[in-house]
């Protein structure tokens, strides 16, 4: 591994919570080290900075953020999937689908569809894989008739 490249990732090394926390209170001073980090080839400095990304409320970081949405990471998938259920668009649906279908996020990916389409369709938990299919099935008739563009 090679030897962190700013204060961000020092800080994530030491206390990944800490570091998000830290960089969250002082978000305007270190974004650019932050937006950085999400290119890292460390997951776990991937999955900081999109947590410190989403405590700072950075909607501009969007684009950058749903990028990682396949990354090989877990945590970094998850912490894709907590950013966009804080900020959806539509153009996260397909991400958001493809996280259903994969038994992934179920409820992160379920509750950022019902903003996405007003309120419509079920919030899901870990559910059995024959229900959830069922789940997956009516969320996509659901985007379909709700965003008939998709």
């Amino acid at each position: 591994m090679s030897p962190p490249e700013s204060w961000f990732e020092s800080a994530v090394a030491e206390s990944w919570s800490q570091a998000v926390m830290a960089a969250s209170v002082r978000y305007a001073e270190v974004r650019d080290q932050v937006v950085k980090a999400l290119k890292s080839a460390n997951p776990e400095v991937r999955s900081a900075a999109i947590a410190t990304v989403n405590e700072a409320n950075d909607k501009l970081a969007h684009d950058l953020v749903v990028r990682l949405a396949n990354d090989p990471d877990t945590q970094v998938r998850e912490e894709v999937m907590e950013y966009i259920e804080e900020f959806p668009q539509e153009s996260d649906v397909g991400i958001l689908l493809g996280s259903l279908k994969a038994g992934e996020s179920l409820y992160l990916a379920s509750s950022a569809l019902r903003k996405i389409l007003g309120n419509v369709g079920p919030l899901l938990d870990d559910e059995e894989a024959d229900t959830r299919a069922n789940a997956v099935a009516a969320w996509e008739e659901a985007v379909r008739f709700y965003l008939s563009d998709v």
